[in-house]
């Protein structure tokens, strides 16, 4: 009876466990990428103030004032990430491609005559923001700290928050002893042990994007978009623990798998001003974007028998933060001159301490996990340089990032991004194709850390590849 109680206690909290969230779910969906057009990517994203490109709708909207044609575009391309872990002088490397979509859209131009109102666009399509494949794995050896000895305790004190390994066999249930203390074992409890640990993340960030800018007297312009952002990201986690001491024990696999897909909804404002025909001024504000999310988990352990199971689906709101964009671009020449360039920077400021939970049902959890939040994260403040240079049909550009680190000072938590960029690209009267290449770079001190303190260095970096198609008419 003891441990029908014992165990029927253990699905309870084991569910229970799986409905907690993580302070890191908020940020997945609030610290943008580089990605979209290939000029935008080869330009490092520093298009604020430049204009005449559709990603001006998911940044400063104001830029599909520009405009003096309809146009319609698509962009595709190949994304590798490479993830290196080190343990204790032990170096694992991993990599993911994946083919990726940048975007997909359409500007319509309408000319104005008679008016202050030179033309009026209509912009509708969609933007990537972000793109989640990666794969990262991490091997430890010689572990005298089984993972399975750190939660014994947990077990023996009937808080069973780990069910699957005792119906999976790695924890034995003695189902005489009328000890509770003597009603747990298992074979890993001491030994030498290797283990193996496995990440890989999948998904996206993108945008839904619906525009309309206006140009007034070639001086100022200004647009506005309603964004629909759309997004799935999944995690799965897979880890073996192996006793070495003892090849009789063996080993066992351990999964867990999180999914978290829903769409939310935002709004932008932005403005460029054109003083001179050389000097471009631009200011955009985003505000936060409001996401309807629906989180999925699964997790099993397979030794002698397999267990595990899905998790009821959550249901929950996460707000990401406020968002200011400034920007400035050096305009040389125009379209009737054979040499001509852009020289633009971008200044972009967002506070991720605003991030935010709205659970319906747990104000109480709301506030709890907000408060880790505020203190966990900080503003950040990034900043984008980018140039063309533009000779006769073909364009060459190249451009340079550095996005700030969300956290606030924790050790071990750098989400801080460097790109270095660059392209070509060809233009016809009706028609464009650009060629873009952006290389990231995160911080090399990244930290993951285990169950018992210790923690494995990472470094990661990406290739991204991108091309863009156009038409004009």
């Amino acid at each position: 009876m003891k441990k029908i109680c014992l165990l029927a206690a253990g699905i309870i909290f084991s569910l229970a466990a799986k409905a907690q969230v993580s302070e890191s779910y908020p940020l997945w969906l609030s610290q943008y990428g580089l990605n979209g057009t290939a000029n935008y990517v080869s330009r490092a994203g520093a298009m604020g103030a430049v204009g005449g490109d559709f990603t001006a709708a998911s940044y400063n909207p104001a830029g599909l004032g520009l405009y003096r044609m309809s146009e319609i575009t698509f962009s595709a391309g190949l994304n590798f990430a490479f993830t290196n872990s080190t343990f204790n002088g032990l170096k694992t490397n991993d990599d993911r491609t994946n083919f990726n979509v940048g975007n997909l859209g359409a500007v319509m131009n309408f000319d104005v005559n008679g008016s202050a109102m030179k033309n009026f666009q209509f912009g509708f399509g969609f933007n990537k923001l972000k793109d989640y494949s990666n794969r990262t794995s991490i091997n430890r050896e010689g572990v005298t700290n089984s993972y399975i000895s750190s939660i014994f305790d947990i077990i023996m004190n009937a808080n069973d928050l780990y069910n699957d390994y005792v119906t999976s066999g790695v924890i034995s249930v003695d189902t005489i002893s009328d000890s509770i203390y003597n009603l747990y074992d298992s074979d890993f409890l001491t030994g030498v042990f290797n283990q193996y640990k496995k990440i890989e993340t999948s998904g996206y960030l993108s945008e839904m994007t619906f525009s309309f800018s206006t140009n007034i007297n070639d001086v100022v312009y200004l647009g506005a978009t309603i964004g629909v952002p759309l997004f799935d990201h999944k995690r799965s986690e897979y880890f073996t623990e192996e006793c070495t001491s003892d090849p009789a024990v063996g080993y066992y696999n351990g999964t867990t798998i999180s999914e978290l897909s829903g769409a939310g909804a935002n709004f932008k404002l932005g403005a460029i001003v054109k003083p001179v025909e050389w000097l471009r001024l631009g200011a955009a504000i985003h505000t936060p974007t409001y996401y309807s999310v629906s989180d999925y988990y699964y997790s099993s352990v397979e030794y002698n028998y397999k267990s595990g199971g899905d998790a009821p689906d959550l249901f929950y709101d996460i707000q990401s933060p406020f968002r200011f964009i400034g920007s400035l671009a050096l305009v040389l020449g125009d379209n009737t001159t054979k040499v001509a360039g852009t020289l633009s920077a971008d200044y972009e400021y967002a506070n991720y301490a605003n991030m935010k939970y709205r659970f319906n049902d747990d104000a109480r959890y709301e506030n709890e996990i907000n408060n880790k939040i505020n203190n966990k994260f900080q503003a950040a403040h990034s900043l984008r340089l980018g140039g063309e240079l533009k000779i006769g049909v073909l364009a060459l550009r190249a451009g340079y990032a550095v996005l700030g680190n969300p956290y606030a000072g924790e050790a071990g938590n750098d989400a801080s991004q460097q790109y270095i960029t660059g392209g070509i690209g060809y233009r016809a009267k009706s028609f464009f194709f650009d060629l873009g290449y952006a290389y990231t770079l995160t911080n090399n001190n990244t930290k993951y850390y285990f169950y018992d303190g210790t923690a494995a260095m990472l470094s990661h970096n990406e290739h991204l590849v991108q091309a863009t198609i156009g038409f004009r008419f």
